[in-house]
């Protein structure tokens, strides 16, 4: 299980201005947490942090908080996600 402080780190780097979506890879690298523990965050805190339906050009999944999400997408984005039932809801 992720500590308070990992955990709150890599929400930090999700909801990190200059980017709308993170790989696991970013994430690790902004935070310097191990990838092992970004991945236990995301998967502890499903409810809070969605992934997208599109992949990097190199074949890896993007990620970002719902909060983030709703705040940076625009209205047609939230509704193409709706649509696509992007946000696993």
């Amino acid at each position: 299980m992720a500590s308070k402080e990992e955990t709150d780190a890599v929400f930090r780097a999700l909801e990190n201005e200059s980017y709308e979506w993170r790989t696991i890879d970013g994430i690790s690298k902004e935070t310097s947490l191990p990838v092992e523990v970004v991945l236990k965050v995301i998967e502890g805190n499903r409810d809070k942090i969605i992934s997208s339906s599109s992949l990097t050009p190199e074949g890896k999944r993007l990620f970002s908080s719902r909060a983030h999400y709703l705040k940076k997408a625009t209205t047609a984005q939230k509704f193409m996600s709706a649509m696509k039932n992007r946000l696993d809801i």
